[in-house]
């Protein structure tokens, strides 16, 4: 019986695939997993790379789909998943040697939806540094405790550094987005909200690496500039709506640069029914504001 069944959704990912995969091999879990790489529409060398790790790892799946993004990449991974539980690795990510293992043995002994995990950021040159850190394990059910503790500092947005019940997804149809960028913010919204029960895990980590080429980072064109406004708001309006309590309901709309300069940044001030969309100069002073129907 596949006990985890480990999603990795990849792009022309074949600079990382073997690092990724590795960190995924040398778990000491000792139960069942599955390792399902969706190949994204990629164009590189990555589908040979995944035929000849196949070769030698029978857990592994292989699925090739034309593009559809990470969100789509990760629907037909969860559709496919014969796991108890899930987690999602982006491949240019890894994990600690007992990730799986601490998630798996406390998420099983608290009965949770999801179990979380510290994550520390990789640099390109190899400097490590916490991000997000987890000393004990914490229990949480009543939802603004929930939020509090996924997005500790910021950073629980991600779907990376957890490992989710697969019943609990299907039975709230859990997908994601399809054909767009930062598609985990409203995701991990809704996913924190019907969750019961949320975890903490007091070891292992997910190396988040920093790679200055991913879509999270490299040609920030405007569909990726609307995708991360529209994820953004996604997320906020969903959680004023559902009860939740919010210090930030800012989502930054469109960013205009010349020589790196920062001209004019838009920021909407997002509310349930009216929000305020404010513009400044140089992102510093305000020049203008006015109310907005909220819509996305």
């Amino acid at each position: 019986m596949v006990e985890i069944s480990v999603i990795v959704p990849l792009y022309n990912g074949e600079k990382y695939i073997k690092r990724c995969y590795e960190s995924i091999k040398n778990q000491d879990f000792n139960k069942e997993i599955e390792i399902i790489f969706v190949n994204d529409g990629s164009s590189d060398n990555s589908i040979n790379i995944l035929n000849e790790l196949k070769q030698k790892d029978t857990r592994i799946k292989i699925i090739s789909q034309e593009n559809k993004k990470q969100g789509g990449a990760r629907n037909t991974g969860i559709k496919d998943a014969a796991g108890k539980y899930i987690s999602f690795i982006d491949v240019d990510d890894f994990i600690s040697g007992d990730f799986l293992s601490s998630l798996y043995e406390t998420i099983e002994k608290y009965n949770a939806d999801i179990a979380f995990s510290s994550v520390k950021r990789v640099k390109e040159n190899g400097v490590e540094s916490v991000l997000l850190k987890y000393d004990k394990i914490q229990v949480e059910e009543e939802i603004n405790k929930k939020v509090f503790l996924a997005y500790s500092n910021g950073t629980g947005c991600g779907v990376w550094n957890k490992l989710y019940k697969r019943e609990f997804l299907l039975n709230n149809n859990l997908f994601f987005r399809e054909n767009v960028f930062y598609e985990d913010a409203d995701y991990t919204a809704k996913a924190i909200y019907y969750a019961k029960r949320i975890v903490s895990v007091d070891r292992g980590f997910y190396y988040y690496y920093v790679n200055k080429k991913s879509t999270m980072r490299h040609n920030l064109n405007k569909k990726k500039q609307y995708d991360k406004y529209t994820g953004k708001k996604l997320m906020i309006l969903f959680e004023l709506s559902h009860g939740i309590k919010r210090k930030n309901c800012v989502a930054e709309r469109y960013d205009f640069k010349l020589f790196g300069l920062n001209l004019l940044r838009i920021k909407e001030n997002v509310g349930i029914e009216n929000s305020i969309e404010k513009y400044y100069l140089f992102d510093l002073i305000k020049i203008f504001q006015r109310k907005i129907k909220t819509e996305v």
